[in-house]
């Protein structure tokens, strides 16, 4: 029919990528009304034609089919049998062909809409809400649509809904026992780290931080520190200042600002600007930690930001993905030395201790625990007769597969453990490692706990999991720290640059492979540089960072460009933490600006302090940051930030480096190997034994052919010569130009000029604002020209002289009196009918009882997206000292209902009125605006925009 031949001409005229099939027609009536004509109508449109698309695609290797199902299928709508049966029909064809690779199918059951679509008017909406249906928003419904793309689960239900109006069958459908609670605090026993003194007592602060400090730099006589010891000169750098920031807050109560510090890293600094902050109190108790919530330990809970950067990177769907994120590391054993029976009894011990070592990732996004799983055994491949040549293939081979392997994250489990038999005396182990359940720490974890079961001793039970980990981090997402990271990240987005334009391939790889390349620096040599840099006021971590970034402005298109820093922060919320096999990984983004005349020594310290800065908002993980970038810049499958930098400088374990903690049991690994989605480039540093060890870790037939390894040897040559002169840093000019010639652009174009000498020569021109040059595939130069007085959107404002002459009137007196009165009047009457509002909730009806926040938000319904509003109003009412606030919970000081009404009118004009009309109908439509029935715009924009004129 009509479909067919459509489909036809789309595959005749480019091919069909794929489709989203969102067509149907309804017959609504009960079921003992309908005929076969009316159903066969329904289903011609819904589930025939999906039939139909479906086996279209693939015959002409569509990549992905949407299905648009209903939530009808799934709970049920009087008199819409027919349209539940044809997408119930959707619902099951995608999970039949869920397995396909090609096309991807998924149906979404749909809700209702509230503002677009047939069910968006007041009478359909109060319908469903009776039946408890909410409506979702445009905008929750794009983004639904977003994350059935992105998890690729076969089905997803969208909707908003109300279980407590719901009948009982369709509760039961719903897990109300809210999996999602988060851990809660308990009094743990008191530490060493404990402080019992008070903040006001500045002798008291300075001795507890000398302690902390002595045992994190390792010093022996804590009393020996100066009060205005330069810390940075002892060796504190980002990670341990990160470590002692967190002691801070959870022993003293105190959150410090890193950017603060950084002016005054000194002892008597931060007790300075701990003893200053405002909310500055004595300890009155042990620091909170996590309790275990056993009741939910296997019911799923969310992945990390990192984790889910690291799930999406497993697939196909964004680009350059298909890629397992793993470490693989590989020794060479006797038996007789570490014996493959012990192994693995102590690894199967390891999987009962460590929940993550039972993780999966379900379909839907969510991480689940498995309560229990077969027992493990090393499988083992027996190349004992095999002849040198053809046991080093098969070597070869076997690194290969697990390297590039990408296991599925729904099964168990998620690690290998392989060994080679070379003979009777020598095996190979491979041991594959996915950082979906791994971070740095957890591979000393990990050896430490198999050492204690190879010495005979056996593995206590762990007080807490990762997953009260994840769900107390969950939680604090409605912290004011979060949400003044947010915010911080928010302004600095619209400025912040991308990535360093560096010379691409025009196709990427469909199989990612990686090259590593390596270099050390000795250890005279490396402390030297590393004492100077620390005296001049920077961190070697941030001194490295840019001479990285240093490196690739050689190569970039651009001079400003933003780069990728991993770090390890795990939150001292309880004393087993460190004890814990889990990710813990955050990231954050440090800008470069290289377009300024400026030392490399400079740029080391804005470097330091930018870092610093970022670091002081570190709360928001750098991958929502990330997110956050790519919905505001437009990107979709391309990575947004694919240049790393990872330092584990001065990131000790227990005293060991990281290499030492990697080797302490099995010795030093014969191959060590490591890839992540969507980065192209991983700049790794570390030390060992005094050493700087480095490493580049690229993808593949990404840069230009050479590019990589040119760019590699760039970096070692910089990085000699500023420890050849280290005094050359104060005249160097960032742009080492007599070290590291700039690398023409293209690379591959054999004409001998560079297209940025073309630009910056076309700018000095007079009225041009922007030039960008490009080769064409014919070899031809192009020129695109904008001149400054070319429209554009932030130059549409009229001239400075049109606006001089734009001369407003002065409002009168009385007018201002009036603005004045009204502004009051609606101050007044907010506050008082919030107050109302709480109290007509039972909230703060007597002095006695306070409420937790959690308690307020249950009692409004309040959806998760009006918790921060919930959240000002309580604040707003505490800085009114109608309510005094008591860590997490509020109490009032006085019943809300006795709380005055306005005591002046408010003034009669037109617009004083429309606003006051306006504040009333938001008062009374507060639970409908809490709970989502209702919108807030809904409001704004009614009665032909009378709020939005009185408001101009």
């Amino acid at each position: 029919g009509q479909l067919a031949t459509v489909l036809d001409d789309l595959a005749a005229n480019g091919g069909i990528a794929g489709a989203i099939h969102a067509a149907g027609v309804l017959a609504d009536a009960p079921l003992q009304e309908l005929d076969d004509h009316q159903l066969a109508a329904v289903f011609a449109v819904k589930a025939q034609a999906a039939s139909q698309l479906l086996q279209t695609l693939r015959n002409h290797d569509g990549r992905y089919l949407i299905l648009y199902s209903s939530a009808a299928a799934t709970l049920g709508a009087p008199g819409q049998s027919a349209h539940a049966l044809a997408c119930g029909y959707l619902d099951g064809l995608a999970q039949q062909f869920s397995t396909l690779d090609a096309p991807k199918t998924l149906s979404v059951a749909w809700g209702a809409w509230g503002e677009s679509g047939r069910a968006a008017t007041p009478e359909m909406l109060a319908t469903l809400a009776s039946r408890g249906m909410g409506a979702l928003s445009d905008a929750e419904g794009c983004w639904h649509l977003e994350q059935a793309v992105m998890r690729g689960a076969p089905w997803r239900l969208a909707m908003r809904v109300f279980t407590d109006k719901m009948p009982p069958l369709q509760q039961a459908l719903f897990n109300i026992s809210a999996t999602e609670k988060a851990a809660t605090p308990v009094i743990p026993p008191a530490d060493d780290n404990a402080f019992n003194g008070s903040l006001s007592d500045e002798t008291a602060v300075m001795a507890w931080l000398k302690k902390r400090i002595a045992v994190q730099l390792r010093l022996s006589d804590p009393a020996s520190l100066h009060p205005n010891q330069d810390l940075l000169q002892l060796g504190m750098d980002s990670l341990l200042f990160l470590e002692l920031s967190s002691d801070i807050q959870h022993y003293l109560g105190v959150r410090i600002n890193a950017e603060r510090a950084w002016q005054d890293l000194s002892p008597h600094g931060l007790t300075q600007l701990i003893c200053s902050k405002p909310e500055a109190t004595p300890a009155a108790s042990q620091p909170e930690v996590l309790r275990h919530d056993a009741d939910e330990r296997y019911a799923p809970f969310p992945l990390t930001p990192i984790q889910h950067a690291y799930w999406l990177g497993r697939t196909h769907l964004i680009g350059y993905g298909g890629v397992a994120c793993h470490v693989l590391f590989e020794w060479d054993k006797r038996h007789d030395e570490f014996d493959l029976a012990i192994l693995e009894k102590a690894w199967n011990q390891l999987i009962a201790r460590h929940d993550m070592l039972r993780m999966v990732v379900d379909a839907d996004g969510q991480q689940r625990i498995l309560a229990t799983t077969p027992e493990y055994h090393i499988p083992r491949d027996d190349l004992r007769a095999l002849s040198p040549e053809e046991q080093r293939i098969a070597l070869e081979k076997r690194r290969h597969e697990l390297s590039y392997r990408v296991l599925p994250a729904d099964q168990w489990p998620l690690f290998e453990l392989v060994v080679s038999e070379i003979d009777d005396c020598h095996y190979r182990l491979h041991m594959n490692l996915d950082l979906l359940q791994f971070d740095v720490q957890s591979f000393k974890v990990m050896m430490d706990d198999l050492a204690q079961v190879w010495r005979g001793e056996t593995l206590a039970p762990l007080a807490i999991t990762f997953r009260d980990y994840v769900m107390a981090e969950q939680a604090r997402r409605q912290t004011s720290a979060w949400h003044d990271a947010w915010d911080y990240w928010q302004e600095k987005l619209p400025q912040l640059p991308l990535a360093p334009e560096l010379p691409v391939v025009e196709t990427p790889p469909e199989t990612p492979h990686f090259t590593t390349f390596k270099s050390t620096i000795g250890k005279t040599e490396w402390q030297a540089v590393k004492q100077r840099w620390q005296q001049q006021g920077v961190t070697p971590s941030a001194a490295l960072l840019t001479l990285f970034a240093a490196t690739l402005e050689r190569w970039s298109r651009t001079t400003t460009f933003t780069l990728n820093l991993t770090f390890f922060n795990r939150q001292p919320i309880h004393p087993q933490i460190n004890q814990l096999i889990g990710d813990f990984t955050s990231v954050t983004l440090v800008d470069f600006n290289f377009s300024a005349p400026v030392t490399l020594q400079e740029q080391m310290q804005q470097t330091q302090q930018r870092l610093w800065q970022n670091m002081a908002h570190s709360e928001m993980n750098g991958v929502e940051v990330i997110r956050e970038l790519g919905r505001l810049r437009g990107s979709q499958r391309q990575p947004l930030m694919p240049v790393v930098f990872t330092s584990m400088l001065g990131m000790t374990l227990e005293g060991m480096t990281i290499d030492q903690a990697m080797s302490h049991l099995f010795g030093e690994p014969c191959y060590v190997f490591t890839q992540t989605p969507q980065v192209w480039l991983d700049h790794q540093v570390m030390e060992s034994d005094g050493e700087l060890m480095f490493s580049w870790y690229c993808m593949d037939n990404v840069l230009e052919p050479g590019a990589a390894e040119a760019m590699f040897n760039d970096y070692c040559a910089i990085l000699q010569a500023v420890i050849a002169a280290p005094e050359s840093l104060k005249t160097l000019a960032s742009g080492i130009a007599r070290h590291i010639p700039r690398r023409r652009w293209p690379l591959n174009a054999q004409a001998d000029y560079d297209l940025r000498d073309i630009e910056q020569a076309t700018l000095e021109y007079p009225g041009i604002r922007q030039a960008r040059a490009e080769i064409t595939e014919q070899g031809a130069l192009t020129l695109d020209i904008v001149m400054a007085d070319d429209p554009s959107p932030s130059a549409a404002m009229p001239d400075e002289h049109e606006l001089t002459q734009l001369a407003l009137p002065l409002p009168e007196q009385a007018q201002l009196d009036e603005l004045e009165a009204t502004w009051r009047w609606l101050e007044a009457r907010a506050l008082q009918g919030i107050a109302a509002t709480l109290n007509r909730h039972g909230l703060f009806t007597t002095p006695e009882i306070a409420h937790r926040f959690s308690a307020v938000v249950q009692a409004l319904s309040a959806q998760a997206s009006h918790q921060r509003l919930l959240r000002q109003w309580l604040q707003c009412l505490t800085e009114r000292e109608w309510l005094i606030r008591e860590g997490e919970s509020w109490r009032c000081r006085i019943p809300l209902s006795e709380i005055p009404e306005p005591q002046e009118a408010c003034p009669q004009s037109q617009w004083s009125q429309a606003l006051a009309q306006y504040l009333e109908t938001c008062i009374a439509r507060h639970d409908a605006l809490f709970s989502g029935q209702c919108s807030p715009l809904e409001l704004l924009f009614n009665e032909q925009h009378r709020v939005t004129d009185a408001l101009y």
